[in-house]
């Protein structure tokens, strides 16, 4: 199945078969919600802020997930090799 960029009002979801990421898009910021465990997040991402999610927010995004906050343009590299494994994985 081909990736899908799904606009949403508030954000923008990553699917393929299922979602696997979100980005919620600020003015100075953006918020990159994976799909993924923080503990397996936070050993890949080195360079940007990996934000804990509630229980409650983890529910909404069905699963286990976290936040990246991206705020500049510096260290995309990180944020790139994640959403392609997270893209074969699923």
């Amino acid at each position: 199945m081909a990736l899908v960029f799904n606009p949403k009002k508030t954000y923008i979801s990553i699917r393929k078969n299922r979602n696997i990421a979100y980005f919620i898009i600020a003015r100075k910021r953006i918020k990159l919600v994976v799909l993924q465990s923080e503990e397996e997040t936070r050993k890949e991402i080195k360079f940007h802020t990996v934000q804990t999610l509630s229980a409650i927010a983890q529910n909404s995004w069905n699963g286990p997930s976290c936040a990246i906050i991206i705020e500049t343009t510096e260290h995309l590299d990180e944020i790139k090799t994640l959403l392609r494994k997270l893209i074969t994985k699923k």
